[in-house]
């Protein structure tokens, strides 16, 4: 029996790196609100944000409607895993559905595209999604349609 040819290691799909532009089509906002007993007492919580949905102008695996949740949090940061990241996608089926953590002033610039009806295209770079999840690494939010 021939001795099998050693291979390299297997490069895994977090370790590929995407980039893709999606057209926004549409967009609507929530409002969520919250009150939880903590051991200091009743802490009352909000989130609002905006949804943003369209199409991608390349697919990912063959999907290419998108779902991203923009959410405006006073202590948005980059995590501080291996990868540093602004937020993830959640799913990737029937569209790639994530969320993005913005801080208020971020969030109020991206909300006043919206609203003028100048918000047009974002671009997103991320890991590549595996079962359904990957990290966002970067999102561009633009009132031109931006090019792969």
């Amino acid at each position: 029996m021939p001795a099998k040819k050693p291979q390299g290691p297997k490069r895994s799909t977090k370790d590929e790196w995407l980039r893709r532009v999606g057209l926004v089509e549409s967009w609507g906002g929530y409002l969520y609100l919250s009150a939880d007993r903590e051991r200091s007492g009743v802490e009352r919580r909000s989130m609002h944000g905006l949804k943003l949905k369209g199409g991608l102008t390349d697919p990912v695996a063959g999907v290419s409607a998108f779902e991203l949740t923009v959410c405006s949090d006073p202590r948005a940061c980059a995590s501080s895993g291996d990868v540093p990241a602004i937020g993830s996608w959640l799913k990737a089926k029937p569209a790639l559905d994530g969320l993005v953590m913005l801080a208020e002033r971020e969030f109020d610039l991206v909300l006043a595209l919206a609203v003028g009806g100048k918000l047009a295209s974002i671009s997103v770079s991320f890991q590549k999604p595996h079962y359904g999840h990957g990290l966002i690494t970067r999102v561009d939010f633009s009132s031109e349609v931006l090019v792969a």
